[in-house]
C-alpha cells in the first residue's frame, strides 16, 4: 500500500488524496458527536477533545480528518504544530493559529468583532460590553491593546496609533495582565463564533509552552458555550529523568491542570481520547 506524496517544501494541502482511516470508526464517531454539538449550540455536550498516542499511530492523520469534516460542515478551521525548536516562545502555536484569520478578516469585520462600529475610525473603548452570551467581556481599546501583545501590527490594520492605544487602558500587574490576554483572546474567538462555528486546533501539544498550555485551558473552561471546538494533539509525557531538569509547567500548575481537566471530563464537557 502506498500512501500519497506531498512535497514538504511545497505548502500543498495536507493529504491531498487521503487514504481512508482504518479501525477509527469509534474515534470518528467521537469527532463527529463534537463537532455537532458545536456546530449546533447543543446545551450538553463535550467541545474540546484531547488526541493523546504514542509517536506513529495516526494522530496526526486523525487530526486532519477531523479538520476535514469540520471543513465539510462549513467551520472556520483554525490549526496550528507546536515545535521542540521554539517551545519557549510564548503564545507560539495560538499565534500561529490565529494570525491567518486575522489576516483574511477584513477590517470592518474584525472591527465588529472587538465591539467598535465598523464606520468609525476612532472610538473610546468602553472596559466592557454584555454580548449575546450574557458575559461581561472586554471591547474597544482594551481589546485591542490586549491582544497587540500577540500581533503588533492590529492597531496599523485597524488605523490606530500605537502610541495613543494606551491612554484608555489602566495598568495591570503581571496576573492581571496574563488574565487581560487570555479574555481577550477568548472574546475574539466568542465573537467570531456567533458567524460561524470554528475548530482550534493544535498538534503536538507536548512542545507547547506554558503559557500556551494555560491559555489553552482556560478557553475550554471560558468557551464551554461558544460554538468553539478545541482539539489538542500529544504524546504521552514521558517520565522525567534524574538529570535534574524542570518541567515547563510546575508540579501545581499541573496539578491544577489535572483537577480542572478531571472536572470537566466528569461535567461532560472534555473529552480525552488516547488512540493506539
Amino acid at each position: 500500500m502506498q500512501a500519497p506524496f506531498a512535497d514538504p517544501l511545497i505548502k500543498l494541502e495536507r493529504l491531498r488524496t487521503p487514504l481512508p482511516l482504518v479501525v477509527r470508526s469509534f474515534e470518528l464517531q467521537v469527532i463527529r458527536v463534537l463537532l455537532e454539538t458545536v456546530a449546533q449550540d447543543v446545551a450538553v455536550g463535550a467541545r474540546a477533545l484531547t488526541i493523546s498516542g504514542e509517536m506513529g499511530v495516526g494522530k496526526t492523520r486523525l487530526l486532519a480528518a477531523l479538520c476535514q469534516e469540520a471543513s465539510r460542515r462549513h467551520f472556520l478551521v483554525l490549526e496550528a504544530s507546536a515545535y521542540e525548536t521554539v517551545k519557549t516562545i510564548p503564545y507560539f502555536p495560538i499565534i500561529e493559529a490565529l494570525r491567518p484569520f486575522l489576516r483574511s478578516t477584513s477590517r470592518d469585520q474584525l472591527r465588529r468583532y472587538l465591539g467598535l462600529s465598523p464606520s468609525s475610525q476612532q472610538e473610546n473603548g468602553e472596559e466592557g460590553t454584555i454580548g449575546s452570551h450574557g458575559a461581561l467581556s472586554l471591547a474597544g481599546e482594551p481589546l485591542i491593546a490586549a491582544l497587540t501583545r500577540l500581533f503588533p501590527e492590529l492597531p496599523t490594520f485597524l488605523h490606530y496609533e500605537k502610541r495613543t492605544l494606551y491612554d484608555h487602558v489602566e495598568p495591570l500587574s503581571p496576573d492581571l495582565e496574563k488574565f487581560r490576554l487570555f479574555d481577550a483572546v477568548a472574546t475574539l474567538l466568542e465573537h467570531a463564533s456567533e458567524e460561524q462555528p470554528i475548530v482550534l486546533a493544535v498538534d503536538d501539544l507536548q512542545w507547547a509552552d506554558s503559557a500556551s498550555l494555560e491559555l489553552m485551558l482556560y478557553l475550554t473552561v471560558r468557551l464551554h458555550t461558544s460554538r468553539v471546538a478545541l482539539i489538542g494533539v500529544t504524546r504521552p509525557e514521558p517520565p522525567r529523568g534524574n538529570n535534574g531538569e524542570e518541567s515547563l509547567i510546575s508540579a501545581e500548575a499541573a496539578t491544577t491542570a489535572a483537577r480542572v481537566v478531571g472536572d470537566l471530563m466528569r461535567q461532560g464537557e472534555f473529552v480525552k481520547k488516547r488512540i493506539k
